[in-house]
């Protein structure tokens, strides 16, 4: 098997969020160089155990600035960056795995706990076609509180959205939150198997758990209750054990739904989504290492709501 030219190598930093190419380091004074080991030496008296935990994946002994920046420059030079990289998301990959399964154990016991501790029965579930007419009127509602809901012919903009709504019924793509004598007050939609460029991805589209939409009827937002929280942690506890980063996408001025992606370890991306109407893209990597720039994040933050006498 041909070698790949050494010139066509490129390695993201984690800890630095700078991507390197073989043209930045065979020139000591290229600017990408110092500024990336400038930074990395700005970290190197006070390391951060996520970042040792990074340097150790790319084979280590000591897990050091001086030692990390050796191991890339030397993989470089010797044209098995790619190597490297490979070996490092091997490591990474099974401490996803574990991550993953801990964290699902987690919201799952939670979500439990809140069903019980809130007086109004509340539960989540995927929607069947006798919820249809529900899920529909929901969804209108929905396209009219983002002023989307704009048509020629009512009728026929009215047939459109309920064909949409028919078709993530039929894919089980569509999971509604019900509260007292199965109303329903609330859904998301999630697509399983939607690529996007993240940060981190070298220009690479990666595969993401995708939410789609969350959105909860303007009656039932209240603190007691906190329903567009529970879908959120809903969404996360579905995400397959083989994917690693759950993705959404918002308009940035959508403060809402902005903070409380953030509070459950989703991260801003400065790569837009694509989307003319929901540029931001939001990415939750369910490595908490490489994660280690979104606020502090622990999925037991969320407690549930006390229980009404």
């Amino acid at each position: 098997m041909a070698t790949e030219p050494k010139e066509n190598q490129e390695f993201y930093c984690y800890i630095t969020r700078i991507t390197l190419d073989y043209n930045n380091i065979i020139n000591d004074n290229d600017k990408i160089l110092k500024n990336w080991i400038k930074k990395l030496n700005m970290l190197k008296f006070n390391l951060a155990k996520c970042y040792q935990k990074i340097i150790g994946r790319y084979g280590a002994t000591e897990k050091t600035i001086d030692a990390y920046i050796e191991i890339i420059l030397n993989s470089f030079r010797e044209g098995t960056i790619k190597e490297t990289i490979r070996n490092y998301n091997e490591i990474r990959d099974k401490e996803v795995q574990e991550d993953i399964e801990r964290e699902r154990i987690i919201i799952a016991t939670k979500l439990e706990r809140s069903r019980i501790t809130i007086s109004n029965s509340i539960y989540i579930e995927m929607l069947t076609t006798e919820d249809s007419r529900a899920a529909k009127n929901l969804y209108l509602e929905f396209k009219k509180e983002l002023s989307e809901y704009e048509y020629e012919d009512e009728d026929e903009y009215i047939e459109k959205i309920e064909g949409y709504m028919d078709d993530f019924i039929q894919k089980n793509l569509i999971f509604g939150i019900f509260v007292t004598k199965k109303i329903l007050a609330g859904f998301t939609i999630i697509d399983t198997t939607k690529k996007f460029k993240i940060d981190s991805s070298l220009n690479k589209a990666v595969c993401t758990y995708y939410i789609q939409e969350i959105f909860v009827s303007r009656e039932y937002r209240t603190k007691d209750l906190k329903l567009g929280q529970k879908l959120f942690e809903y969404c996360i506890i579905r995400c397959p054990k083989n994917i690693s980063y759950i993705s959404l996408m918002t308009r940035p001025d959508n403060r809402a739904m902005i903070l409380i992606a953030e509070k459950y370890g989703f991260v801003q991306q400065s790569i837009t989504s694509g989307d003319d109407k929901n540029p931001l893209l939001l990415i939750k990597n369910f490595d908490k290492a490489e994660n280690y720039n979104s606020p502090e994040y622990d999925i037991t933050l969320s407690t549930p709501p006390a229980a009404e006498d």
